[in-house]
């Protein structure tokens, strides 16, 4: 998972090179130990081409993770893991679920709103360097 997130990342930020993905594995690693986590995978010829992360937050139930490789990009695995997530979250008993997506992220924002998810005004940095992040809600009801 921290190798897909290291080069979406690295596309995303207009890298040569993805950064380290061990530098990603500490993230990933504190969010599965989260209360009730879940991830969904999707791999094609043995690869991992995409993954999602949820788990229960301190605002309740989150999207922390979603990543597709780049090679894989515009192939639709977003859209197909967004509706797994939203899957997940009603067998669960969700009403809603929140996810934080870098603010200068267009091309992740704009397959959010496709997915339902509605944009807020609400704003945050994370740490030291962090890019401000804005706030997605998806609501089932």
């Amino acid at each position: 998972m921290a190798r897909v997130w290291s080069a979406a990342s690295a596309r995303r930020d207009g890298l040569e090179r993805p950064i380290a993905w061990q530098a990603k594995r500490a993230g990933v690693l504190r969010r599965l130990k989260l209360p009730s986590p879940t991830a969904l995978l999707l791999e094609r010829a043995g690869s991992l081409d995409a993954f999602a992360l949820a788990a229960e937050g301190d605002s309740g139930p989150e999207l922390f993770y979603l990543a597709v490789d780049p090679n894989a990009w515009g192939s639709g695995l977003a859209g197909h893991l967004l509706a797994e997530v939203e899957s997940w979250a009603t067998e669960n008993g969700c009403t809603s679920l929140r996810l934080w997506v870098i603010d200068s992220n267009n091309r992740a924002q704009y397959v959010y709103q496709r997915a339902g998810w509605k944009r807020t005004e609400q704003i945050h940095t994370e740490g030291e360097g962090a890019k401000p992040e804005r706030l997605y809600i998806r609501d089932f009801e």
